[in-house]
């Protein structure tokens, strides 16, 4: 299994060329606990929402819970090579076009494959405590190489950028650093 996730780690480093720092980032959610964005949790986690506002609605919260996983579905789907439509769902992802267009190519790359295990849409408090602009959502997910899970319980996070929910450039950046890279400053 460690190898698996080294050899992800390591697939998302050569699609993406090869970085001169590696960072880590820690963050904690609205509950108790604290979880590594670049490492698997290890709680069990169901799916949860919280609004932000007093007057939100739970239909809002619902809405914004599937907006976020087909973001991250169609972010994390190695096998789609629309760059363009992963530019369009990944924060700032235009700085990291460059990036996305050499994983597109790797053949490794294109197994890679996330399924959502919850959303919870954190409040301020919460965003602030992640280091990701509110309004945002944690995500719990699996990553997969094929039909292997290479990453389980994989902490991501997504922020709301003029109305639309994208995976936020911190958690792209997390993976990436997971093989020992990281993004453009």
């Amino acid at each position: 299994m460690k190898a698996l996730a080294l050899a992800v780690g390591l697939t998302v480093v050569a699609a993406c060329g090869s970085g001169a720092k590696s960072a880590t980032t820690t963050a904690s959610s609205t509950t108790s606990t604290s979880e590594a964005t670049t490492a698997p949790s290890t709680t069990s986690t169901t799916t949860a929402v919280n609004t932000t506002a007093a007057n939100s609605s739970t239909t809002a919260a619902t809405g914004d819970q599937a907006d976020i996983t087909k973001a991250v579905m169609l972010f994390f789907d190695g096998s789609n090579p629309n760059v363009d439509a992963k530019v369009a769902v990944l924060e700032n992802g235009e700085k990291y076009r460059s990036m996305l267009v050499d994983a597109a190519k790797d053949p490794t790359a294109q197994t890679l494959s996330t399924k959502v295990k919850s959303v919870e849409v954190l409040d301020a408090a919460g965003c602030q405590a992640a280091g990701v602009a509110a309004p945002c959502a944690k995500v719990v997910h699996d990553l997969f190489a094929g039909d292997f899970p290479a990453f389980s319980g994989q902490v991501s996070y997504a922020v709301n950028v003029g109305g639309k929910w994208m995976v936020a450039a911190k958690s792209w950046c997390a993976i990436v650093a997971l093989g020992g890279a990281s993004c453009p400053a």
